[in-house]
């Protein structure tokens, strides 16, 4: 048997003992309303190990990965559990699409570049959809963008999909000016009679899909632009915490000066030795 094959059939016998009789009571009381949050989380587990790696195939990497399987097979499991379907009809249909989607790879059709193999899975994905549901809904282009990414990569997501239908700032001073205009509707807000926790939600909202529009079109990842930020407000706040053990106690004067002191080059230097 395939090295590879072996392992993945280990893999799903060790998922069907856990889940099984005298499994482990964790695993055998997840349901598929669980799932969700399970993947999500190891998803992002894999993206931090990625990142905290520069981008290469690390043994941190490879760990995750493999965390990440495992509930991709879970979340299958439960579903045979349930009469549904099995983690073998899942990889059947897979593999099915894909030979399907690639008829430039698996069949005879060409593909010069990457606009025509997209242009060719969009047409199949829609000939699929209409042989499914027996109808041609004209699919927006804003579809393509799965609802439950992380808001900020959706926002970034959206407005490219926009944008390659020209609605779009001919360039980034565009984006920058509704950047200001939705921070005075903020303020505008803020400084009125009564401001509505609804209407300040509804405005806040607005702000940042304007500054992830704005990075878009400064060809900067929103998400990777703020994971640096929160990275680093870690990093000094941890810095506080360390001059200041008793934190709730100190005054907000003493916080602040320890923050710009772990702006200096020496307390950066610190931490990287540490």
């Amino acid at each position: 048997m395939d090295a590879r094959v072996h392992q993945l059939a280990r893999l799903v016998d060790i998922v069907e003992t856990l889940r099984g009789p005298g499994g482990c009571p964790w695993d055998r009381e997840q349901t598929l309303g669980d799932m969700p949050k399970n993947l999500l989380e190891e998803a992002c587990e894999v993206i931090d190990a990625i990142d905290d790696g520069a981008r290469q195939p690390t043994a941190s990497v490879r760990e995750e990965l493999g965390d990440l399987l495992m509930n991709i097979f879970l979340a299958a499991q439960i579903c045979q559990d349930q009469g549904a379907f099995s983690l073998e009809e899942v990889t059947a249909d897979i593999c099915d699409k894909l030979i399907r989607r690639h008829p430039h790879v698996f069949g005879d059709a060409k593909a010069d570049d990457v606009a025509q193999v997209l242009e060719r899975w969009n047409a199949i994905k829609a000939a699929e959809r209409q042989a499914k549901t027996g109808e041609a809904r004209r699919e927006s282009r804003l579809d393509r963008v799965p609802r439950s990414l992380p808001p900020l990569e959706r926002a970034d997501s959206l407005g490219r999909a926009a944008a390659k239908a020209g609605f779009d700032w001919p360039s980034a001073s565009g984006a920058l000016e509704k950047v200001r205009e939705e921070l005075d509707e903020v303020s505008a807000e803020l400084n009125g009679n009564s401001p509505g926790a609804a209407r300040l939600e509804e405005e806040l909202g607005d702000v940042l899909f304007a500054v992830a529009s704005l990075c878009r079109k400064l060809e900067i990842s929103p998400d990777r632009a703020l994971r640096k930020t929160l990275k680093k407000f870690t990093e000094r706040f941890r810095y506080i915490e360390e001059k200041l053990p008793s934190l709730e106690s100190a005054s907000l004067e003493a916080m602040e000066t320890l923050w710009q002191e772990a702006k200096l080059p020496a307390a950066n230097d610190a931490r990287s030795e540490n």
